[in-house]
């Protein structure tokens, strides 16, 4: 009889450390897929943050060391959802992936085009993106991105945010433009939009007008903007689809009173008209 309750005692036992384990398994699998979520929550996050945007460089800072372009709004990295990269610089365009968990970034082999330019910074400016091991957003949006070890940081600002049209959107007459702009690329509250067709002829011409609601455009921080245009469709008759003349590109013009020639900025997407 002690045997059997001794052997009624070791059963019981295994069966209580079986369920014991299940539990913990099960509540281990439950926190990691909690932990799982998170991440990928804090991972589409920062993606959201940098996709769909146009970050400019600014300058890139190696300990006393400031670089900075010499070619204004050359350098361009954009990001997209499938978790590819494109850009362009003062002398190529590039391309390749990038990887990102939360606040860590890096790049994959970035290809590029083949042309050479005398005095070109590109191969500085994309070794220097290949070191890239995490990101981070200052106070005033602008995108930084560590480099390894801490050799230096990369820092890129978003100039102008355009809501609408989209890149590559099909548009017609009228077309309402909304967005955001730094305050340094208005004048008095405005600054020029320029419509050009498929041969860069000038279509319209129109100014964006800073938001009523905006209180002050002397300030660096994005401030909303509007704009209406008006023009007559150059796209060929009978044109299919895809023709050329369907293609047109909106320039945003940084409103520049001095002048002066290294003041003047611009922004392009590409549009296609209806």
């Amino acid at each position: 009889m002690k045997k059997e309750n001794m052997k009624k005692i070791m059963l019981l036992s295994i069966l209580v450390m079986a369920v014991f384990i299940v539990s913990a398994c099960s509540f281990n699998e439950q926190s990691g897929e909690e932990n799982n979520n998170n991440v990928i929550e804090q991972s589409d996050s920062q993606l959201e943050k940098i996709v769909n945007h146009k970050w400019t460089w600014i300058k890139t800072t190696k300990g006393e060391q400031i670089i900075t372009p010499n070619m204004k709004n050359a350098f361009v990295v954009n990001f997209n959802e499938d978790m590819s990269v494109y850009g362009s610089t003062d002398c190529n365009g590039f391309f390749g992936d990038f990887n990102l968990n939360e606040d860590n970034i890096s790049f994959g082999p970035l290809a590029s085009t083949m042309m050479y330019c005398e005095g070109s910074q590109e191969n500085v400016f994309v070794s220097d993106l290949q070191k890239v091991e995490s990101l981070y957003f200052q106070d005033n949006d602008n995108l930084v991105l560590v480099l390894k070890d801490s050799e230096g940081e990369i820092e890129f600002q978003e100039k102008l945010i355009i809501h609408q049209p989209k890149e590559g959107e099909r548009i017609s007459s009228p077309l309402e433009i909304k967005g955001e702009a730094r305050g340094t690329w208005f004048f008095e509250g405005s600054f020029s939009v320029i419509l050009t067709d498929w041969d860069g002829k000038i279509i319209a011409e129109e100014v964006a007008q800073m938001d009523e609601s905006e209180e002050t455009w002397m300030t660096e921080e994005l401030v909303s903007f509007t704009s209406m245009l008006e023009f007559e469709n150059p796209v060929f008759e009978d044109a299919s689809v895809d023709h050329f003349s369907r293609r047109g590109t909106l320039i945003f013009q940084k409103a520049n009173p001095s002048g002066l020639a290294e003041n003047d900025e611009a922004y392009e997407i590409t549009v296609n008209f209806e």
